[in-house]
Parts: C-alpha cells; structure tokens; sequence
C-alpha cells in the first residue's frame, strides 16, 4: 500500500520556490544580487558628487529634508521595528504601503527581518555578521553585499513574511522598484532633486546611517541595561536617525515600538507611529512600561558604561537571550496572526 503524499501548506511551496529561485543552479548561499548591490551602492553615491560641481538651490535641499523623513521611516519604522520586530499592527493593506516604501529605496523586508532577527540572535558572536568583530569595512559596507547567510536561512528566520507572495516578490525583484522610484523622482523632479532628495538621503540613512549602528552602537558607548551583548547607546546617532541610536533600549526591549527610554532620549521614530495609530492606520503600538524600565536601568547605567568601553560582554551564559526574553515575555506580545487573518501583527521578536 502506497503512502500517500503528505499535505503542504501553500506558504511551504511559496518559500521553497523562493529558496529555489535565490539558491539557483550556483549552490546553497550564493547571492546573485550581491554584484548588483555593488554596483548599485556605488553609482548611487556618484551623484552626490556632482552636486559639488554643479552647485544646488533651495528646491534640491527641501527635497534631501523630505527623502530624508521618507527613508528614516521607511527603513526605522517600516523595516526594523515593524518587519523585523512586529513592534505594532497593520492591515495587509498597510503592510503593502509600508513594503513599497521601503522597497522604493531598494528594500527588502523578508531579507532585512531575517538577518536583523539572526543579528539579534547571535549578536557579537562569530555568528554575527553586523557587528564590529569582522572589522570596520564588513561592518560598514560587506555585510550590504554578503550579510554572511544563505537565503534559505533568511527565508526561515522571516517564515512569517514568507507567506505573503507580494513581499517575496519584493525579495526577489527589490532592485525593479528601487530603479523605478529612483527613476521617478529624476522624471518629476530633476536632476537636483534626485542627486541631493533621493540619493543623498539613500546614501547617508541607508547605507551609512544603519552602518554607523552596527559599528558604534557595538563598539564603545554607554549601556544603560546589562543585555547578553556589546549593544550601547550613541546620542549623537539617536538624534540624527530618529531613535535608532538608542541601541541598548533596543536591544533590551526588542519588540518595543519605543526605543527612547528617558524623556530626554527623543525618539521621533515613536512619535510618527503614534500619530498613525491616532488615526488608525496601525493599531496595538507596544511601548516599553514606564515602571519597569526606569526601575531596571537606575542602578545599571553607569555602572556598565565601563564594560563597553572595555569591551567586555555581559556574558549569555548568567544572563543570556532567553532570560532577556522571558522577562519581556509578560508586557512583549507577538501579535502574529495567521496569514489568512485581516490583520498581521508582525513577527514574534526574537
């Protein structure tokens, strides 16, 4: 008697197909696009450039403050707090607008979630392909080319946002919508405005914003909270990226829409994502608990400020992943739904 073939769930095959499409005929782990990012990241740095020689006006300089806004949420709040955190909810229609903002600065959400989630799992150890311990160049600008996994691991980290075709169609062409934006806003606004708006916004949120993170946040800095990891708090970063140099917050509280802790850490990001939840675009903001953090961080802050600058870790052994997360457990929903739900809650933080 024949077994008979096991049933698969659909968003199985979607995932399959996708590993299937990135792997290819040239082995499990290569990535066809890295000498397209390459390109990519460089030619968009060239028109910056030219704005030395050609000079610019009022009009170009609006539009580098607009595309600066843009991108700092489209990567901030719509990539790492919502894809790769699930730090509020959005309907399947909004989550598509939050997918083609940020793919219209070459995005990725399925790839960005999965190494920001294996980021924060295997942070400042070997396993980590962000932090510092590679050196400056991998940690400013390899890991934009080869963050080091395979698709597949990055499709199986992200298995949540797998299900949805739109954003695995995103993952495989996220360079069409990037060249289209880009094209656009060259199209209606002139060369200006897309070599000082769009490029040069791109250039320093995209690449060297979140590099800046990677590299100093796990560096050197001060360390309000004892996490498993090397992850510090960079003030001058915090203001000029809208809250995400509050790197420690975050690292403590993951799952956090909030990562300004203190009133004083401002956290614009926060703020925006307010104002939509007032008018119901998004819904179920989480927020770290007044109580809990000021009572966690008062006789810590200081104290641990000089293990990061000796660059010790706190260790994962007395204090490791799962603990942070059982703590975080009791405020720190996850909100996913299942991918027939109406709404989608984002991925459980990891």
């Amino acid at each position: 008697m024949s077994a008979l073939p096991s049933r698969r769930p659909p968003e199985a095959r979607i995932i399959d197909e996708a590993s299937s499409f990135a792997n290819g005929r040239l082995g499990v782990g290569y990535d066809p696009m890295r000498g397209l990012r390459a390109v990519g990241i460089g030619l968009l740095h060239l028109p910056p450039v030219t704005l030395l020689f050609i000079g610019t006006t009022a009009t170009d300089w609006l539009a580098f403050g607009v595309f600066y806004v843009l991108v700092l949420f489209a990567l901030g709040a719509g990539l790492h707090r919502y894809f790769a955190h699930g730090a509020f909810t959005a309907s399947r229609p909004m989550q598509l607008v939050l997918a083609a903002l940020a793919g219209a600065f070459f995005a990725d959400p399925i790839r960005f979630a999965g190494s920001h989630r294996l980021h924060h799992r295997w942070a400042d150890t070997p396993r980590d392909f962000h932090g510092p311990a590679r050196g400056w160049w991998f940690s400013w600008i390899g890991h934009h080319l080869e963050d080091g996994y395979s698709d597949s691991e990055l499709l199986a980290a992200a298995r949540d946002l797998a299900q949805r075709p739109e954003l695995i169609w995103l993952h495989r062409y996220s360079y069409v919508s990037g060249t289209g934006a880009a094209a656009l806003t060259w199209l209606l606004g002139g060369y200006g405005v897309f070599a000082a708006g769009y490029c040069l916004a791109w250039c320093l949120v995209g690449i060297h914003g979140g590099s800046a993170v990677n590299y100093f946040c796990h560096k050197s800095g001060r360390r309000r909270f004892e996490t498993p990891d090397r992850s510090t708090n960079n003030t001058f970063l915090g203001f000029v990226l809208f809250g995400e140099g509050w790197h420690n917050n975050h690292h403590r509280f993951p799952g956090a829409a909030r990562a300004g802790v203190r009133w004083y850490e401002l956290d614009l990001l926060f703020y925006m994502l307010r104002v939509l939840t007032r008018v119901g675009l998004i819904s179920s903001l989480r927020d770290i608990p007044e109580t809990h953090a000021a009572g966690e961080s008062r006789g810590q802050g200081e104290a641990s400020q000089g293990k990061s600058d000796r660059g010790e870790s706190s260790g994962r052994g007395s204090h490791g992943w799962g603990a942070v997360e059982a703590q975080a457990k009791p405020w720190l929903k996850s909100g996913v739904m299942k991918a027939g739900s109406k709404t989608y809650g984002g991925p459980p933080t990891i």
